[in-house]
């Protein structure tokens, strides 16, 4: 028997991040930084709407990932869940909000259980394993470096969704100045492709082949660079691997075997 999980990466990067996810039998959101007009068009692409969104999961309130928060919960009927920094924008907002604590498995819906764990980033931030009977997910992004604690999750997953952000000579020669460039290299900043491709090489060696790339620059990188970078990780193994645009329509389908 197969497990199932469809995505459509609406946006991902500094101009704006939101996606939808499917996992079985559950549709969920993460974060909401882009346009709802543009996400109520691709959900309506693929025979969805707003209304089927049952939660909606916030990693933290930089503008690019909550910007538009108000009008998109306004038009859904979803539960909203985020960390207690977060919950202070909700708060400004007149938003209901649950609060999720750290490395607790929560149901928030009848068999959609999540876990979620702090990621290192200048902002706190919530990385999310999200699990549906066997299946499971997880999302990482605004990493500033990767861990023990967050692989731990990240190899429980059927689906790895991570940061690939910048390309470290992209950075070092790009227009940024030296305090922004630093903040990106920093321990709080964001992973770069290099780190980004040993994670996952490490992840594959243990059998997942399913990544998404997300939160490229689009000064400090390009698709293909962030790509070539992981696949000469795993010596151009057969491995699933999709780099999320800047913004996209498109819907992507996972059907993974239990082996796996």
């Amino acid at each position: 028997m197969n497990k199932h999980i469809k995505i459509i990466p609406f946006g991902s990067g500094s101009t704006g991040n939101s996606m939808y996810i499917e996992i079985e039998n559950h549709r969920i959101l993460v974060d909401m930084g882009i346009g709802m007009r543009k996400i109520k068009q691709a959900l309506e692409k693929h025979s969805r709407s707003l209304n089927d969104i049952e939660a909606i999961f916030i990693t933290h309130d930089h503008y690019d990932h909550i910007k538009n928060a108000p009008a998109i919960i306004n038009n859904t009927k979803a539960l909203v869940y985020c960390n207690e920094e977060t919950s202070e924008y909700m708060k400004n907002k007149n938003i209901d909000y649950c609060l999720l604590s750290l490395n607790d498995k929560k149901e928030v819906l009848e068999g959609l259980f999540v876990e979620a764990f702090k990621v290192p980033h200048d902002r706190y931030v919530y990385g999310y394993l999200f699990e549906v009977g066997n299946t499971r997910l997880a999302y990482v992004t605004d990493c500033g470096t990767m861990n023990n604690k967050i692989f731990n999750y990240l190899k429980k997953a059927d689906v790895v969704i991570i940061e690939s952000n910048h390309d470290l000579d992209m950075l070092e020669n790009g227009p940024y100045d030296y305090y922004l460039k630093r903040r990106i290299r920093s321990k709080n900043g964001h992973l770069s492709n290099a780190d980004c491709a040993t994670t996952i090489k490490k992840l594959n060696d243990l059998g997942i082949n399913n990544f998404l790339l997300a939160h490229l620059s689009r000064e400090n990188n390009r698709p293909e660079i962030a790509l070539n970078e992981t696949l000469k990780a795993l010596d151009n193994k057969q491995v699933n691997i999709y780099v999320c645009p800047v913004e996209s329509d498109e819907l992507l389908e996972y059907r993974i075997s239990d082996s796996i």
